[in-house]
C-alpha cells in the first residue's frame, strides 16, 4: 500500500422513502498502473492511473483499481453499480472514443511508492508490474495481469478540455460484487484494459493519489442497493417432471405465504390463486417447517421457478433456480436481488423423474441467506424433509408426495394418511403403524424394509 497519503474512502447514504434505495459511493481503497515495455515499471503512489496503447506501437499501459466493501450490508439487494473515471490526459491530445473494458481480476496485487508520469517509475517492493503482482515477492500467472476472460464492462472513452468522467455500469459488475461479497478474500478489484490494437488510444485517469483539489475526480464506486424485507422463506426443492416445489421457512416465526408469487418465464400465479395446489403442508408456514405444492405450469426441461413475496409488482424477488439454459427471463432480476450468482449460470436439465433440484445437504438458511445457484445440486427427490436422500429416521403423515422415502433406521406412519400412487417407503429395520394410524382408501403403496439405495 502507498505511504505517502492516506486511502480516503467516502460514503453516503440517500433513502428513497417510496423503494428504501439506497447509495453508497466508494473511493479507491487501491490504484496502479503498469507498462508493458518494462517488468520493473509501476505507479503505485502517482497521481495518475494509465490504461491503453501510446504511439510507439505495441507498448500498453494496463490500470488496477480496487474497492474495499465492507460497509455493504450483507442482506443487501443490489440494484446498480457504477465505476467513474475522471480522464485528464489522451496520448497526442486526441479527441478520438476508444473502447476500454473492465475485468475482474483473480490474483491479489500490490501498491507501494512508486511515482512517475507516462512511462512509470522504478517498482518499489510489492508493487504491482507487467510482470509481477507484488515486485521481489511473487509474479502473475500472466504478463500484464491475472483476470478473467470474460469482460465485465465496457465504455467508450474520450478527452475533452473540459474533462470528462469515463463511467463502467453493468450486470457483469453486479456479478462481481456479488461474487466478492460471498468470497471476500477474492476481492482483487478489476483491471482496465484500452483497445490495445489502437496506436495513441492511451488514456490518463486521475488515481486516488491525485492532489486534494482533484477529490471530485477521483476514482469512486458508486452502488445502488435496496435491503429486502423478507427473505427467510426459500425455494427448497424443485422436481419440474412431477410439477412440484418444495418450500422452507427459516424463520422463528410462522410465515402466511399465500400471497407470495411464482413466476415461471411468462406464467405468473398467486400461490393461493390459480391452478397451484398444495400436495403436504400448510401455507400457514410453520418455522422450521416446509411445505410441498404442485404447479403444472413448470417446464420440464428448461425455465425457471422465481419467488416473490407478493405481487411481481409490488414484492421482493427473494428466492430463484434456472435450469436448462441460463438467461431467463427474470435471470438478471435475480442477480440484481443477490438470490442468482449470473443470468448465464444454470442447473442442468433433469430427465429422471425421481430427482430433483434441490439445496445442498445440510445448508442452514436460518438467516434468511439467499439459496444462490452454488447451494444448489441434483439428487433423488426428498420431499417435506431437509435435503438428504437418506435420513435415519422420518415421520410420514398427511398427504404424500409422490415420491420414493427411505430411511436408514425406520420410518413411522401417523395420523390420517393420503398417500399418492407411486409411492415407496423403504426402510432399513422398521416401519411403524402409530396408534390412530388411519389410512384413507383409492391408493396403493409399497412398503419395503431395505434401506437406503447404494
Amino acid at each position: 500500500m502507498s505511504f505517502k497519503c492516506l486511502t480516503f474512502i467516502f460514503f453516503f447514504s440517500i433513502v428513497n422513502a417510496l423503494n428504501a434505495q439506497v447509495t453508497l459511493e466508494l473511493g479507491a481503497e487501491k490504484d496502479n498502473s503498469i507498462f508493458s515495455e518494462n517488468l520493473s515499471k509501476s505507479n503505485g503512489a502517482g497521481p495518475s492511473i494509465f490504461v491503453g496503447r501510446i504511439a510507439r506501437g505495441a507498448t500498453f499501459r494496463r490500470g488496477l483499481v480496487k474497492f474495499d466493501l465492507s460497509s455493504l450490508p450483507a442482506n443487501a439487494e443490489i440494484e446498480t453499480i457504477e465505476l467513474n473515471l475522471s480522464v485528464f490526459m489522451s496520448a497526442r491530445n486526441t479527441i478520438t472514443k476508444h473502447r476500454f473494458d473492465i475485468h475482474r481480476l483473480i490474483n491479489d496485487w500490490g501498491e507501494a511508492n512508486s511515482s512517475g508520469s507516462g512511462g512509470g517509475a522504478a517498482a518499489q517492493t510489492n508493487d504491482a508490474t507487467w510482470g509481477s503482482n507484488f515486485y521481489n515477492n511473487s509474479n502473475w500467472t500472466n504478463l500484464g495481469g491475472d483476470f478473467e476472460a470474460s469482460i465485465s464492462a465496457s465504455d467508450s472513452v474520450f478527452f475533452s478540455q473540459a474533462g470528462h468522467t469515463a463511467s463502467w455500469s453493468s450486470i457483469g459488475m453486479i456479478a462481481d460484487l456479488n461474487y466478492w461479497r460471498k468470497n471476500p478474500s477474492s476481492n482483487f478489484g478489476w483491471v482496465l484494459i484500452g483497445d490495445e490494437s489502437l496506436d495513441s488510444s492511451a488514456k490518463a485517469f486521475f488515481s486516488k493519489e491525485a492532489a486534494s483539489f482533484y477529490e471530485p475526480f477521483k476514482p469512486k464506486l458508486k452502488i445502488t442497493y435496496s435491503l429486502p424485507s423478507d427473505r427467510t422463506i426459500v425455494l427448497n426443492e424443485v422436481n419440474p417432471n412431477k410439477k412440484w416445489i418444495e418450500m422452507y421457512n427459516a424463520d422463528s416465526v410462522s410465515k402466511d405465504i399465500s400471497s407470495y408469487t411464482l413466476v415461471n418465464g411468462a406464467d405468473t400465479s398467486t400461490i393461493s390463486g390459480g391452478n397451484i395446489s398444495v400436495l403436504n403442508g400448510s401455507l400457514m408456514l410453520d418455522s422450521a417447517a416446509y411445505v410441498v405444492l404442485k404447479w403444472p405450469n413448470i417446464d420440464e426441461s428448461v425455465g425457471e421457478l422465481a419467488l416473490f413475496n407478493a405481487d411481481t409488482s409490488s414484492g421482493d424477488l427473494i428466492d430463484y433456480v434456472q435450469y436448462g439454459s441460463g438467461n431467463q427471463s427474470l435471470a438478471n432480476k435475480a442477480v440484481t436481488a443477490g438470490v442468482w450468482d449470473s443470468a448465464a449460470t444454470f442447473k442442468a436439465s433433469i430427465s429422471d423423474s425421481t430427482k430433483s433440484y434441490s439445496l445442498t445437504t445440510g445448508q442452514s438458511f436460518s438467516n434468511g441467506a439467499a439459496s444462490n445457484s452454488t447451494h444448489w445440486l441434483t439428487q433423488s427427490e426428498t420431499p417435506t424433509y431437509v435435503n438428504n436422500p437418506c435420513l435415519s429416521y422420518l415421520v410420514l403423515q398427511g398427504s404424500l408426495v409422490e415420491a420414493d422415502y427411505f430411511a436408514s433406521d425406520s420410518i413411522q406412519l401417523s395420523g390420517i394418511l393420503s398417500p399418492s400412487k407411486n409411492i415407496l417407503i423403504d426402510a432399513g429395520k422398521a416401519v411403524h403403524l402409530n396408534p390412530g394410524l388411519l389410512i384413507e382408501s383409492g391408493n396403493v403403496f409399497g412398503v419395503k424394509i431395505g434401506g437406503c439405495p447404494e
